[in-house]
């Protein structure tokens, strides 16, 4: 059973009745009570900064990541079968797409391979385009009553900058069970799918490039 969900669009109808204030002072609010969304990240656990940089960095140039529209804003997406449904009363503190994007940088940043991500308009000259698509970011939920498992589904492409040729590509998928059917525990379950993802990434795209002829 997926805890709380929301299904569709929640149609909020707000009556502001007669007040009658008795009593010469005092106030009363009129704003109804809604109960309050928790936010929550991923991608915050990295790896100890690393003491000395490695020789030879190289920069490989990071378009926008291509992101599940489903999955891709604020929201917590859940799946049993082919129905979809969205975790209620959670959310991701910014969109999953620009956490998912900021978190990899950071990793690549804190690797000790020589490859370090740019974004277009940083100033430096790169040698690989990294293309990324997450094609499923996920809770699973199955009929069994089984524990929801967290899904991320990552395809990867370098290309050369120059020629456009495809140099590199894989497909990354990363699960990880949810401890418990609770909010915390999935969110804990995506998180560890995401970087177990992100640190393959990280290792692909270092070895790539230590397998090409050097320029």
């Amino acid at each position: 059973m997926i805890p709380q969900i929301e299904t569709s669009k929640r149609l909020m109808v707000v009556g502001l009745g007669l007040v009658v204030m008795l009593g010469l002072s005092g106030c009363i609010t009129l704003f109804p009570k809604t109960k309050s969304v928790q936010l929550y990240r991923f991608g915050v656990q990295t790896a100890a900064p690393v003491d000395e940089q490695p020789q030879g960095l190289v920069a490989i140039l990071k378009g926008p990541t291509l992101f599940n529209r489903a999955a891709s804003g604020d929201r917590i997406l859940a799946m049993t079968g082919q129905q979809s449904a969205y975790i209620a009363d959670a959310r991701w503190f910014d969109s999953a797409s620009l956490l998912f994007d900021a978190s990899l940088i950071n990793r690549f940043t804190q690797s000790k391979g020589r490859v370090r991500l740019i974004r277009s308009g940083d100033g430096a000259s790169a040698t690989l385009n990294l293309r990324l698509d997450v094609r499923a970011f996920e809770l699973r939920y199955n009929a069994h009553g089984r524990k929801p498992v967290a899904v991320v589904n990552v395809q990867g492409l370098l290309v050369d900058a120059d020629s456009r040729a495809i140099v590199a590509q894989n497909l990354f998928d990363c699960e990880q069970p949810a401890d418990a059917n609770r909010v915390r525990d999935l969110v804990e379950a995506l998180d560890t799918a995401v970087s177990d993802c992100q640190a393959k990434i990280v290792t692909w795209t270092n070895a790539t490039l230590d397998t090409m002829p050097k320029r």
